[in-house]
């Protein structure tokens, strides 16, 4: 019974948000959590291309490992920008499906009390 919200907690948790609320049915709440973080996506990918000198971009793949790596520790207050909003997206979708959980367990010990 409340299996299929651990099932859900451990889906958001390894797969992003959105995705237990589909396991619990909950369509319309997952469309907008998903749709939310990829819109973020979209947003920083944005934004980061901004930065980018695009005669700077090397093509080998070695030296572009290198080159992300230097992109991304010169430019944090970037990333924590990003990832600020994808993680409050992330414990939403957690606090929602915990919500779900205890609402649903109150249910079951109001009638198992009335049996």
């Amino acid at each position: 019974m409340f299996a299929k919200y651990f099932l859900a907690l451990f889906a958001t948790l390894f797969l992003g948000p959105g995705v237990g609320h589909i396991f619990l049915r909950q369509y319309r709440k997952a469309f907008i959590l998903i749709g939310t973080s990829i819109l973020i996506l979209i947003a920083a990918a944005i934004v980061m291309s901004f930065t980018i000198d695009l005669s700077s971009v090397p093509r080998e793949y070695a030296a572009m490992r290198e080159y992300l790596k230097n992109l991304m520790s010169q430019n944090t207050n970037l990333m924590l920008m990003i990832n600020l909003p994808l993680a409050l997206v992330w414990a939403y979708a957690f606090a929602d499906i915990g919500r779900g959980l205890y609402d649903e367990y109150k249910e079951y010990k109001k009638t198992e009390g009335k049996e």
